[in-house]
């Protein structure tokens, strides 16, 4: 019982996230909603989306420990791409082209994660 307790208590906001995604997307008809109800409805689903990406990229952390530096850049990342993909399909506009545009802005991405942050200097190097 204390570790449904303990599964609740820390994945409290993405429960909260699925739970609207639920009323949202199965309570509304898309044909007859207003466009900000889509639009909101698309929000709530990047918001899930980062949030499971979060709990993702965390268990892959533990088998990868390098992943934790740049965690927070991939999430967003990943996000982006899911997000612009869910966005096409929605409207009817996802093809086969979109899925291979996508690749040059996934390895763009993939060497801007890679590339190594500006770090402040210290006082060793002044």
């Amino acid at each position: 019982m204390q570790q449904v307790k303990s599964f609740f208590k820390r994945h409290r906001a993405i429960l909260a996230l699925l739970a609207a995604d639920t009323i949202i997307f199965f309570g509304i008809n898309p044909r007859s909603a207003s466009s900000l109800v889509l639009m909101l409805g698309l929000l709530l689903a990047v918001g899930t989306i980062y949030a499971l990406m979060g709990m993702f990229l965390g268990v892959l952390e533990s088998l990868v420990p390098v992943l934790h530096v740049k965690s927070r850049k991939i999430k967003v990342l990943l996000t982006l791409v899911i997000a612009f993909l869910v966005g096409l399909q929605s409207v009817g506009q996802l093809t086969a082209k979109d899925v291979i545009a996508i690749i040059p802005f996934l390895v763009v991405g993939y060497f801007y994660l890679m590339y190594p942050d500006k770090q402040s200097p210290t006082e060793d190097h002044k």
